[in-house]
């Protein structure tokens, strides 16, 4: 008498017993949050995040170019000084301390000065 098997049961049995069941609950869990938009809102989530995260370099990319220009107007005026205190001492006149700008000037006139170079 040949033996009658069903492929169905078979294939069922063999799917879950070497752990299809968890592809075939995150194949359900996947069509549900289609269903109910859960996954559009996730995407537009992803979206924002990778917009935040462009935007966060941006920033950072420009403070570090502004970082870098003020270093370098900053050691060229200490070179600009520097020769300029070089060729008081080679012509006999001793140089006196560096000023302190906040006492030299208000600060009026020092805000004053600023706007100017800004226009």
């Amino acid at each position: 008498m040949p033996i009658q098997i069903d492929i169905v049961p078979l294939a069922t049995g063999l799917l879950l017993a070497m752990g299809g069941g968890a592809g075939l609950a995150k194949l359900i869990d996947g069509l549900l949050k289609i269903r109910s938009g859960m996954s559009a809102r996730e995407n537009q989530r992803k979206v924002d995040i990778v917009q935040q995260r462009d935007l966060a370099i941006a920033r950072e990319e420009k403070a570090w170019r502004l970082v870098d220009s003020e270093a370098k107007k900053r050691r060229q005026e200490q070179e600009y000084s520097a020769r300029l205190r070089r060729q008081l001492i080679e012509n006999g006149i001793e140089p006196e301390a560096a000023p302190v700008f906040e006492k030299t000037i208000t600060k009026a006139q020092l805000k004053e000065l600023q706007e100017e170079e800004k226009l």
